[in-house]
């Protein structure tokens, strides 16, 4: 870590690693990291404080180096606009297991968020398609022979 230097806060938004944390959603020892390894350009010791809580960073600077890898499955917002329905009836069909939901951390929020993988999806779609309902696509009509 590059030796840090007591200086007044200048227009930047620093606050403290635990504050950053919090608003960059992500993890202490992800800030720690960054600093260990000399990432973070602005770093700031505050004047009047001591040990780890006088380390300040910029927020927004913390949030451009955690990057996150997008989600693998289709958020319930999206197989809803995909099957042409209704938040309920995706998540009724998810709950009930007609269609499988997965656990992914969503990754802005940070938060655990059901997805679909897509070929789930079109597993579903294709096994709608054999049981008669036209409103499936047309590959899977294809794939059931159907089309």
């Amino acid at each position: 870590m590059k030796a840090a230097s007591a200086w007044r806060l200048p227009s930047l938004e620093l606050t403290s690693v635990q504050s950053a944390a919090k608003k960059a959603k992500c993890s202490i020892s992800e800030i720690v990291r960054l600093l260990v390894e000399g990432q973070l350009e602005n770093v700031g010791i505050k004047e009047g404080a001591r040990g780890f809580q006088a380390i300040m960073v910029d927020v927004n600077e913390v949030r451009e180096q955690i990057v996150r890898a997008g989600l693998k499955g289709l958020s319930l917002r999206e197989v809803e606009r995909r099957l042409g329905t209704t938040t309920v009836t995706v998540k009724a069909l998810v709950d009930s297991d007609h269609l499988e939901g997965e656990t992914e951390i969503n990754t802005v929020s940070r938060c655990p968020q059901t997805v679909v993988m897509p070929e789930v999806l079109h597993g579903a779609l294709c096994l709608a398609v054999r049981a008669g309902d036209g409103a499936a696509h047309a590959d899977c009509r294809a794939e059931a022979g159907t089309g």
